[in-house]
């Protein structure tokens, strides 16, 4: 709750001031009045102050500091804020407390000002009994070991420096790495964004510290939204964290070939704790065959991370792609000269061709440690990625790296294949169009009857091409031939 003493200490030091004070201090009373509002609203939404008395002090506040040449509107706070206040509380339990009541999580708030500006108000509306709150760093640290922690919203100023926030959101990316973190400020800058994403944020919610500007409604909407997104998310990986950690009722649940791809993942990964008692993994199990209802999903950037919205849904054997992009920042499991691999992917979702272009352009090389945890090799990368565009029995989290595909056996294609599937990924040519003889030079030649496409204006194409298999195969001989 926001103190007594602390409003009345701010209305007083802006009573004080007379006119000639006014005057000659009119940028700090500027200030002094957002203060007392601030207080004053957060007062109110916290409960501390009835209806009566929230417009009887602003109504004070304004008459003030109106003799001191300052207009405050608070018939705009008081518009707001009333309505605010009666709609939260009588709203019945949302899509979001139902998911965390369902998986027995709670959302930490980390905020020095949580009590003071109405924020606990706020989130007590919209997660009820499913918050906790934090308002120094040592107490979010301490926070963390509680399991039933699914998300945190962080303040990036505690209390001063944006900087401490990013330290914080990099100390509980080290603890808990597949704990969604969505930044929650008022430091609405490019700088600080990417050193947040870059960090392993998940979202990035910019606060409004106008109260009279700040839409109380809209800010319900959009945090409920974001923060069942990032808890859908963190409950589709612990999902399954969980079913390959339950080996036996893997066995006794799927068909045979779930041995080899319990040794193929015990192989290559390492899957952090689990909740034996889920909900969800009991769900799962009960359906038995399993591998007929895994999405294959390639997230990444500023925040536009998605999941699984049909863990368990009646599109059997349909290869369904979604790819979340953007273009400054690729962090998916391929590296920067593979991407091309995504043009030829099937792709549901056709807004986003544009995007995959530009990306392909872009050629980032990096997958950042603290999104992705860990890295597979590129060509384990390419294969689980060539394989989901002709089965659904495959899936990709960029966050937790949770990657596997279920093909029963892997075949090695020689070179020469090799590098015709590479081509025929990169160029609009099929791989019985292209003839390969290795040797130093590598010759290719492509057949194809729109050469030009091929090539490319001015040759673009084909260098590209000459550069990619150079630097994956060695230096090659390139001959675009006319197929008529």
């Amino acid at each position: 709750m926001a103190k007594r003493n602390d409003l009345e200490e701010v209305l007083n030091r802006a009573y004080a001031l007379d006119q000639k004070e006014a005057d000659r201090e009119f940028a700090h009373l500027f200030k002094a009045h957002k203060a007392s509002m601030r207080i004053l609203v957060g007062a109110f939404n916290s409960g501390d102050l009835a209806e009566d008395q929230f417009i009887n002090v602003a109504k004070a506040l304004r008459d003030k500091m109106g003799h001191a040449g300052i207009v405050i509107d608070v018939d705009s706070y008081i518009r707001k804020s009333i309505p605010f206040r009666k709609k939260l509380k009588s709203r019945p339990k949302n899509e979001l407390t139902k998911l965390l009541s369902e998986l027995g999580k709670k959302v930490l708030l980390i905020d020095d000002e949580y009590e003071s500006v109405g924020w606990k108000f706020l989130f007590d509306a919209i997660l009820r009994e499913n918050v906790l709150y934090a308002a120094s760093k040592e107490e979010a640290l301490g926070n963390l070991g509680n399991l039933s922690i699914g998300a945190v919203l962080l303040d990036l100023k505690l209390p001063s420096d944006p900087e401490d926030g990013i330290a914080l959101l990099n100390e509980i990316k080290g603890k808990r790495l597949d704990l969604p973190v969505v930044i929650f400020t008022g430091e609405d800058t490019i700088k600080y964004q990417r050193k947040c994403f870059a960090e392993g944020a998940f979202d990035y919610f910019v606060k409004e510290f106008e109260e009279a500007d700040k839409n109380y409604l809209g800010y319900y909407q959009t945090l409920k939204e974001i923060l069942l997104t990032a808890l859908q998310q963190s409950k589709a990986g612990e999902v399954w964290r969980e079913i390959l950690n339950l080996e036996s009722d893997i066995r006794s649940a799927g068909p045979p070939y779930f041995e080899d791809v319990i040794h193929y993942l015990r192989k290559a990964y390492y899957f952090l704790t689990m909740r034996e008692d889920s909900w969800s993994v009991r769900t799962i199990l009960s359906r038995h065959d399993i591998t007929h209802y895994a999405e294959v999903i390639i997230q990444s950037a500023l925040g536009i991370e998605t999941l699984m919205d049909k863990l368990i849904n009646d599109r059997r054997n349909d290869p369904i792609v979604k790819l979340f992009l953007d273009k400054e920042s690729v962090e998916t499991i391929t590296m920067g000269k593979k991407l091309n691999i995504l043009r030829s992917m099937k792709i549901l979702d056709k807004n986003i061709e544009e995007e995959i272009e530009d990306i392909f352009k872009l050629r980032n090389d990096c997958v950042h440690p603290k999104r992705g945890g860990l890295t597979i090799s590129e060509k384990r990368a390419i294969n689980i990625l060539e394989a989901a565009t002709h089965t659904v029995r495959g899936i990709i989290f960029s966050d937790s790296l949770l990657a596997f595909h279920l093909t029963k056996e892997e075949t090695h294609p020689t070179k020469e294949e090799e590098i015709k599937k590479f081509i025929s990924d990169f160029v609009p040519a099929k791989p019985g169009e292209i003839a390969v003889q290795m040797g130093e030079p590598i010759k290719v030649k492509i057949y194809s009857q729109t050469p030009g496409k091929v090539i490319g204006k001015k040759g673009s194409v084909i260098k590209s091409l000459s550069e990619e298999i150079e630097s994956r195969f060695g230096r090659a001989k390139i001959d675009v031939i006319s197929k008529t």
